[in-house]
C-alpha cells in the first residue's frame, strides 16, 4: 500500500489540501486541492499568504523550484480559489505539472457553456441588485448584508485588498499556471490520470452531468438535521431593463399590470402622475412620503417619516434567493475525487462543497479496473465503503454530507477533517455551520477521530510513532494525517 501524507490547512472557512504520495528514490508526488479563504475572514490576507509560503517550503526539494505535480480547482468559489489570485506572485514561482478542473469549466463542452451563461447572467443580476440596494440606504442593509455574506462570487471591498474582483479571475489565475496542453477537464465515472508507478488510483465521482442532479441542493430525507428556479435571472433582468427605460412594461410577461393601469410611484411622488392634486397623490404624500397631515393622524401617532411603509424596493429581495441558488448550484458542480491507495484498499475522499444532487450520483457509477489491478469493475458504492478519510463537505454544513453517503463509509478506521470556523459563521449569520447533528454523527462514525480547523486544541498529541494518526503544524497552520505508513492505520 502506498504511503500518503495529507497536509490539511486550517485557515478557517476555505479549502487547501496537499496530498503527498511517496515515491521510492524520488520526491513525493504532490497534488494540491484548492487554495482559498472566505472573503469575510479576519486577517485573511495574512492567513492565505502564510499557507502558500508554507506550501512553497514544503514542496521545495533540494535547491530548485517548489514542485506541484497537479493542482485541482474543484469549483468556482472564492473560498476555494482566491489564493491563486491573491498569491499569484508566489504561485508563479512553482513548477506546476498539470491543472485539473471539472467538466463544468470546459469551454468546449456545450453543457458547460450553458451553465457558464447562467452563472454570468446571475452574477450580473446580483451585482445590479447590490448596487441598487446600496443606493437606497440603511433600510436595505439587511438584504445587502445577506448578499455580501455569501461572498463566493464577488469579494467585498476589504477582501484581501482585491476590491470588486470576481471569482472568475481566481480561476483564470490558476489556469494561467500551465500551458493549455497541461490543462485537464475531469469527467465523472473516469479514472484520474495518475502515474501508475505510484500505486494510487484516482476516481472522479463528480460533478454529475444530469441537470436534475445539479439542481438538487437539499433534501430533508438525505441530510442529518435537528428546487431551483432559473426564471429569477430573467425576472430581475427585465425589472432592471424597465427601470432603465430599456424595456416596456407591456413586454414583460411577469409584470402584474399593464402600462395603462395606474401611475408609476416615482411619477406620483414627483407630481407627474395623472392624478396631480387628486386623492391618489394626497394619499401617497400622506402615508408614503410624509409628513402626515393632521386629518390622517390617529391619536398621538404622528410619524413624520413614512418611508417604512414603502415596498417599492422589496422586489430586490429576489436577488438574495438568486444568490443562494447560484451559490448552491456552484457547490453542486464541485469536482469530487476518491484516491485508492492500493487495488481494493483504503480510499481517501475529497468532496469539496458537493451538495445532495452530486452525492446522489456516486453510488451508481462504475469504473474500469485500475492499472495493475485484477480485472473487474469498481463502483462508487464500493469506494464509499472503503473510505478511511473524508474531507467533510462545505465546512460542515448540513446539506453537503448526504446521510446515506456517510452511513455507507463503513471502515472502522474512518477519520475526517472539517475546514471550518464556527465563530465566523455565527458572525456572518450563516447559522448552523458546522451542523451540530452532522458533527455528532461524524464523531460517532470516527470514534472521535475528527480534526476541525478551528479546534485543533481538541486533537490529542500523538503518543508515539506507531499510534500517530495526526500532527499539528506550527501556530495551528495545518494538521497532518498519514495513511499506509503503519499497518492498521
Amino acid at each position: 500500500m502506498s504511503r500518503v501524507n495529507l497536509r490539511l490547512y486550517c485557515q478557517g472557512i476555505g479549502d487547501c489540501n496537499l496530498v503527498e504520495i511517496d515515491r521510492e528514490g524520488q520526491p513525493p508526488f504532490r497534488i494540491l486541492i484548492d487554495c482559498g479563504i472566505h472573503s469575510a475572514t479576519k486577517g485573511g490576507t495574512e492567513k492565505i499568504h502564510a499557507v502558500v509560503a508554507d506550501l512553497a517550503t514544503r514542496c521545495r526539494d533540494g535547491g530548485g523550484k517548489p514542485r506541484l505535480d497537479i493542482i485541482i480547482g474543484t469549483h468556482e468559489h472564492w473560498d476555494h480559489l482566491s489564493g491563486f489570485l491573491s498569491e499569484t506572485a508566489q504561485f508563479k514561482g512553482f513548477d506546476v505539472g498539470e491543472v485539473w478542473l471539472g467538466w463544468t469549466e470546459d469551454p468546449a463542452n456545450p453543457q458547460a457553456r450553458a451553465l457558464d451563461k447562467f452563472k454570468g447572467a446571475a452574477m450580473t443580476a446580483i451585482d445590479g441588485a447590490s448596487q441598487r440596494l446600496a443606493a437606497i440606504g440603511p433600510d436595505a442593509i439587511p438584504i445587502g448584508d445577506g448578499l455580501a455574506s455569501l461572498g463566493g462570487f464577488i469579494s467585498g471591498p476589504s477582501a484581501m485588498g482585491i476590491a470588486g474582483e470576481k471569482v472568475r479571475a481566481c480561476r483564470d489565475a490558476l489556469v494561467a499556471l500551465v500551458p493549455p496542453s497541461r490543462l485537464r477537464y475531469l469527467e465523472p465515472g473516469t479514472l484520474a490520470a495518475l502515474d501508475p508507478v505510484l500505486g494510487v488510483t484516482g476516481y472522479v465521482l463528480g460533478p454529475p452531468h444530469d441537470p436534475a442532479l445539479l439542481g438538487v441542493l437539499d433534501a430533508p430525507s438525505d441530510i442529518y438535521q435537528f428546487g431551483a428556479n432559473d426564471s429569477l435571472v430573467a425576472t430581475i433582468g427585465r425589472a432592471f431593463a424597465i427601470g432603465d427605460d430599456e424595456l416596456s412594461i407591456d413586454d414583460d410577461p411577469g409584470a402584474p399590470f399593464d402600462s395603462t393601469e395606474g401611475d408609476q410611484l416615482s411619477a406620483v411622488i414627483n407630481g407627474q402622475g395623472r392624478d396631480i392634486g387628486g386623492d391618489l397623490q394626497r394619499f401617497v404624500e400622506a402615508l408614503y412620503t410624509g409628513p402626515v397631515p393632521g386629518d390622517y393622524q390617529v391619536g398621538s401617532d404622528a410619524f413624520s417619516d413614512q418611508s417604512w411603509r414603502r415596498i417599492d424596493s422589496d422586489w430586490l429581495g429576489l436577488a438574495a434567493g438568486l444568490a443562494i441558488q447560484l451559490d448552491s448550484r456552484t457547490n453542486n458542480s464541485s469536482v469530487v475525487l476518491a484516491f485508492e491507495l492500493a487495488p481494493g484498499g483504503d480510499v481517501l475522499l475529497f468532496v469539496a462543497d458537493a451538495q445532495i444532487g452530486n452525492w446522489r450520483s456516486w453510488p451508481g457509477l462504475t469504473f474500469g479496473a485500475a492499472p495493475g489491478a485484477a480485472p473487474g469493475a469498481v463502483t462508487g458504492a464500493d469506494l464509499l465503503a472503503r473510505t478511511v478519510f473524508y474531507k467533510v463537505g462545505h465546512h460542515g454544513s448540513a446539506n453537503a454530507t448526504r446521510k446515506d453517503g456517510l452511513e455507507a463509509m463503513t471502515s472502522p478506521r474512518l477519520r475526517a477533517f472539517i475546514p471550518t470556523d464556527e465563530a465566523m459563521s455565527k458572525a456572518v449569520h450563516w447559522g448552523d455551520i458546522p451542523a451540530k447533528a452532522l458533527s455528532s454523527r461524524l464523531a460517532e462514525k470516527t470514534g472521535g477521530r475528527v480534526a476541525r480547523a478551528d479546534r485543533l486544541a481538541d486533537i490529542p498529541e500523538p503518543a508515539d510513532a506507531a499510534s500517530r494518526w495526526v500532527s499539528k503544524g506550527p501556530g495551528g497552520l495545518y494538521v497532518e494525517m498519514q495513511f499506509g505508513a503503519v499497518a492498521g492505520i
